[in-house]
């Protein structure tokens, strides 16, 4: 009677200990599951470094057709001096033909020619 209590514990204990192996057993399946093994991380270390130079050579390809904006700048500071050159030649030609025969001109070379028709009817009659 007095080792019967000792044999339940006993019995318990290996219970326990029963449970607590298959907990860790469940628990090791799962972080073997889980985890990433060395040769695993080689391989996604060695595609990460591809996909960089990869990218990097994209960029580099994008870089190199593009043209810096100041150039941009300086093309089109060019082009606005040009027009600037056009117009002012426009405007120099406006102002030396004007100066040539303006419009004061006609008229009065035309009141010229009306004076002079209305005095030679005059001289007629």
């Amino acid at each position: 009677m007095a080792l019967q209590p000792i044999k339940d514990n006993i019995v318990t204990m290996r219970e326990d200990v029963r449970l607590r192996a298959i907990e860790t057993k469940d628990s090791l399946s799962t972080i073997v599951a889980s985890m990433v093994t060395q040769k695993e991380m080689e391989w996604r270390t060695a595609r990460g470094q591809e996909d960089r130079q990869r990218t990097e050579a994209a960029i580099k390809e994008l870089r190199e057709g593009l043209v810096p904006r100041d150039e941009h700048a300086r093309v089109w500071a060019n082009y606005d001096q040009r027009f600037q050159d056009q117009q002012r030649q426009v405007d120099e030609l406006k102002q030396a033909q004007g100066s040539v025969y303006g419009a004061r001109d006609v008229i009065m070379d035309l009141r010229q020619r009306l004076d002079r028709v209305e005095r030679e009817r005059i001289g007629q009659q």
